[in-house]
């Protein structure tokens, strides 16, 4: 869709550009810019005609610099939540007349950046950065031009806005460029290095969506349950996240370990990964109760038993430069001989000490004595009964097994359910034993008691509200 700003396309054609010491943006066909020496520092403007006279019918210029000591340690995910967090922040403290009109985040593979509409006609647009965020500033006055304008004009403009100093989001863990090359101390140190930067930003990530998630909770007036089920969601995302570096960690030790064997610098990297160990269980305190998830490294206990570096390698590895290919192969081999390993202990089990199996005569050949034939005879006379008795005996069973099963649904687990839900809600634990009341079904006053705990969470609710 083609985007129009007073007849005119709204396009970058032209390909000028305005180039200040912290910044460079791209300046739309049919608008001239000029650098200024004041804190505003530019002016871009809609030219009225080739003469390209200065015009206020809409105008971009700069605002303040925010600086930010943990900035350099955001990623674009990282500094997307931490400007809509200072937004619901700045909503608690700011009077009517200067909360914004409405805001949407919009990001980029590059920055990421907040839009605010300030009042008609007047925006503010933050750009998260390395040190911090530059603030931008547009105003209209024109009627035509207001009304033509949008967000996506904006978001056109924040796409040519670029950063002298980026943000750098490193390398991935088990990148290509780490086994190109013999594993040296600073090689080594780059690695453990990438991989601490890597975490840090999945746990600086996390940290600033709990912190957003609760504050738009307080604006929003979300209820408990919500709140706990949302809070919920957020860690297993991060453990999800978190499981997924791990992986990336790994496989570069192992594939490291193949393709240097003997290097001392392998037991750097080794001991880089026990930054892991802290990440084995992820424990917050929810809205209502305590949260915590296990990570693969409690469901996979196996995931720490990594090989250390030794100083005999073997005879078929490959000495010298290793490619990324060659270091895949080995990995592959490394695989292949696990596997090998675990179906030769399967075959090992398998070698346990059987029972002799004796074979009885086979009775239709064996000669008939007088004996076995009046027994033949008594067991042909009583096949009739006997099948008679098993049906009926089959379905007293049955009858027996649905009268239990229903007994088990009806009466018995409800009222497990009720029990515990009554010792929860004793305990002040009052979503845990809304969700067991809830399971109790009709059983006894569940359903009045349901009520009770969601009056309770209401309670509680108001008077954090309150003491905040």
């Amino acid at each position: 869709m083609s985007l129009l700003l007073a007849g005119k396309p709204f396009t970058f054609l032209q390909d000028k550009r305005l180039t200040l010491p912290d910044y460079s943006f791209g300046i739309p066909d049919g608008f001239m810019a000029a650098q200024t020496e004041d804190d505003y520092e530019f002016f871009m403007w809609y030219a009225e005609d080739e003469s390209g006279a200065s015009s206020d019918r809409i105008i971009f210029f700069a605002g303040p610099f925010l600086e930010n000591e943990l900035a350099n340690r955001f990623g674009v995910d990282a500094w997307s939540s931490f400007l809509e967090f200072e937004y619901f922040k700045s909503l608690s403290i700011a009077s009517e007349e200067e909360k914004p009109l409405r805001y949407e985040i919009y990001r980029n593979r590059q920055s990421a950046a907040i839009i605010k509409e300030m009042s008609e006609g007047i925006y503010h647009i933050s750009v998260g950065g390395k040190r911090g965020a530059k603030q931008f500033r547009i105003q209209i006055k024109d009627e035509q031009i207001l009304k033509e304008f949008s967000w996506d004009h904006m978001k056109a403009w924040i796409d040519t806005i670029k950063l002298s100093e980026p943000i750098d989001e490193g390398k991935q863990i088990n990148d290509s460029t780490f086994f190109g090359s013999e594993l040296t101390e600073a090689l080594a140190d780059e690695i453990c290095d990438n991989l601490q930067r890597k975490v840090d930003i999945v746990n600086r990530v996390f940290v600033m969506k709990k912190e957003l998630m609760t504050e738009k909770q307080s604006v929003q007036k979300v209820d408990p349950i919500t709140a706990q089920k949302e809070m919920i969601a957020l860690v297993e995302e991060f453990t999800a996240e978190m499981d997924k570096l791990m992986n990336q960690a790994f496989f570069m030790y192992r594939a490291l370990n193949l393709a240097n064997r003997g290097n001392e610098n392998l037991t750097k990297i080794r001991k880089a990964l026990d930054l892991f160990e802290q990440y084995k269980m992820v424990e917050i305190d929810g809205p209502l109760a305590p949260i915590s998830r296990e990570s693969r490294l409690n469901r996979e206990p196996d995931m720490f038993d990594l090989p250390e570096f030794s100083d005999e390698p073997e005879a078929e590895e490959m000495e010298g430069m290793v490619s990324v290919s060659q270091v895949s192969g080995l990995a592959s081999r490394a695989a292949r001989l696990d596997a090998q390993k675990a179906q030769q202990e399967e075959k090992e089990e398998a070698k346990l000490a059987k029972p002799d199996i004796y074979l009885a005569p086979d009775q239709s050949v064996m000669p008939k004595t007088a004996e076995t034939e009046e027994k033949a005879k008594k067991k042909k006379g009583l096949g009739a009964g006997s099948i008679i008795a098993i049906i009926i005996g089959l379905i007293l069973w049955l009858v027996a097994c649905a009268a239990g099963v229903y007994y088990l649904q009806t009466e018995y687990l409800p009222k497990k359910h009720y029990e515990k839900a009554m010792t929860l809600y004793d305990s002040e634990k009052y979503m845990q034993a809304y969700e067991e009341f809830k399971l109790a079904g009709s059983y006894s006053d569940a359903t009045w008691r349901m009520e009770g705990c969601q009056k309770k969470l209401a309670e509680d609710n108001e008077e954090q509200a309150t003491n905040q």
